[in-house]
């Protein structure tokens, strides 16, 4: 994992399963770091939904925070 000190990184992610009874479900989450440290972290779970959108989602909310965090 590349990380950079003196800035807000974002790394983002997520994944999907099919559950026993059919149900697709994804989970889409970002952690932000500074310097080391867990500045903020969420993950959100979305069911009958495709992998791609997952992806797409996690980008949305790290940029999101991101623009929460830094005030811009």
């Amino acid at each position: 994992m590349l990380s950079f000190f003196n800035a807000v990184n974002c790394y983002c992610d997520a994944s999907l399963t099919k559950l026993a009874d059919g149900t697709v479900v994804t989970g889409s989450g970002y952690i932000l770091t500074y310097e080391g440290n867990v500045i903020d972290k969420k993950v959100k779970i979305i069911a009958d939904s495709t992998n791609n959108y997952g992806e797409i989602l996690a980008i949305y909310m790290g940029v999101d925070a991101l623009c929460i965090v830094t005030g811009k």
